[in-house]
């Protein structure tokens, strides 16, 4: 489809994988991102000589983050986000209960 380089970072799916990615790739209610990133891998799979930016083009992505998830999913073939670094949040941000409003609105007015 376009000029560059192949793609460093091929992609081998299971059939498992791909009917799995194809699935997630056409939800309409579920996180964006992981919409996305099946998409990334499905196209990526179906034309391995493409490079990340037709990729890119394709899908409605970054070629930054057609490269990312290539690379990630050929070190650890899943969609989930990497661990964030620093510490643990102070508190819960779901399922607080009915006072949960109140303590963050408390929470924020205390600086």
């Amino acid at each position: 489809m376009s000029r560059g380089p192949r793609p460093a970072n091929p992609i081998a799916l299971t059939r498992e994988q791909l009917d799995r990615l194809r699935h997630i790739a056409r939800l309409r209610k579920a996180p964006y991102d992981r919409v996305l990133r099946a998409k990334i891998l499905v196209v990526a799979w179906e034309h391995p000589t493409w490079t990340n930016t037709a990729i890119a083009t394709k899908v409605g992505a970054s070629a930054w983050t057609v490269w990312k998830w290539r690379k990630r999913w050929r070190e650890h073939p899943d969609l989930a986000d990497a661990p964030r670094p620093g510490g643990p949040r102070f508190f819960s941000l779901s399922g607080a209960g009915p006072d949960h409003r109140a303590g963050l609105y408390a929470a924020a007015r205390v600086r």
